[in-house]
């Protein structure tokens, strides 16, 4: 992000950007969003921030151009260059699909996903009468105050409305959605990337990736549960709003996660690695290693040009690794974490971890 604001900051525009830029806007003129307020909003160049937040990414796909409408929470986190726009073409959704439960409205803007991983851009208005903006001033200006953001978990169905949530604790919600959870392990990110006052409007970006092998995040609508917030003080908790809340939408992307197996160096199969732009996530068998610390340590990306590189994990890694009694190798060790920037399978040749490898399609 700092990187981010510090490129900005010093980016100067080419001449003819702005009547160009119109041109795109009015091209894509259903798909314009009036500008909001943010919280900080120093991070985007002042040219193009009087014009819109979306910035239009074009990538020239045999001798195509093609336009992404990203908003400018995906290019702070992922950045706007031409590869990342061709990496990321199949895996964008402009969803725009708003949820209103009682005086509450929630709204996906856009996502970034496959198969298995998926970011989502959730705009949160609740009513005047919810103190946000005091609970966050009070936030800032004491280091010993913090606002616990709300629970959200994501369901693999679109036949639960929110009428049959309503009343009910997040719990009591959780409970009659469990069927429809994503089997297996999971990660989960939440960040506040903006708050509007004047509309009591407030934006995370959500992060989801799941390793089940028999629900796709694009199989069927997805569902997010969203619970309330809280103001936490000195160890006592204060309710801003209670939830919980709910959304549903149908992801349409293309992108897909790929798996392969891993094999020793006999050529047998000792697990199996599945990787896409956002996430990586694998599992081995018989292996050498004493922790999951060791077998991340030992994975290299291999690139076509004979490069290798080390993967960046964004927020850590999650995993285990099951040992005998009395014993330090582990049975079976498993990893998952999504990358820092989005990933050109394309360019990729395979994956070596210490003596095993994967080949990728």
């Amino acid at each position: 992000m700092n990187r981010y604001q510090a490129a900005m900051n010093k980016c100067s525009l080419p001449d003819g950007f702005e009547e160009r830029l119109h041109a795109n806007i009015l091209a894509e003129a259903g798909q314009v969003r009036t500008q909001k307020p943010y919280r900080p909003m120093t991070f985007i160049c002042k040219a193009v921030l009087t014009v819109i937040i979306i910035l239009m990414l074009t990538v020239t796909v045999s001798a195509a151009v093609i336009t992404i409408p990203w908003d400018r929470i995906f290019i702070n986190q992922f950045g706007s260059d031409e590869t990342t726009a061709f990496v990321s073409k199949d895996a964008f959704q402009n969803v725009n699909v708003t949820s209103v439960c009682e005086d509450t409205s929630l709204t996906i803007r856009q996502t970034l996903g496959d198969t298995n991983t998926i970011y989502i851009i959730l705009d949160m208005k609740l009513p005047e009468s919810v103190p946000l903006a005091k609970a966050f001033e009070e936030a800032d200006s004491n280091k010993s105050v913090f606002i616990e953001s709300p629970e959200i978990w994501y369901y693999a169905t679109g036949d639960i409305s929110w009428e049959e949530i309503q009343g009910k604790s997040y719990e009591e919600a959780q409970a009659k959605l469990s069927s429809f959870r994503f089997p297996g392990g999971s990660l989960l990110s939440l960040s506040e990337e903006g708050y509007d006052a004047s509309t009591n409007t407030i934006t995370y970006l959500l992060g989801f990736t799941t390793d089940s092998s028999t629900k796709s995040l694009t199989d069927q609508p997805l569902t997010l549960l969203i619970g309330g917030m809280k103001l936490v003080k000195n160890d006592t908790e204060t309710t801003i709003f209670s939830g919980p809340f709910l959304i549903t939408f149908q992801p349409t992307y293309s992108a897909k996660s790929e798996t392969v197996p891993i094999v020793d160096k006999d050529g047998n199969k000792k697990g199996q690695i599945t990787i896409s732009p956002f996430a990586f996530q694998a599992e081995l068998r018989d292996c050498k290693y004493t922790s999951i610390d060791d077998f991340y340590r030992d994975i290299e990306f291999i690139y076509s040009d004979g490069t290798i590189r080390r993967p960046e994990a964004t927020g850590g890694y999650g995993g285990g690794c099951s040992k005998p009694e009395n014993s330090q190798l582990c049975t079976s060790v498993s990893i998952k974490f999504r990358f820092n920037n989005i990933l050109d399978l394309d360019n990729m040749a395979g994956i070596q971890i210490g003596d095993y490898k994967a080949a990728l399609k």
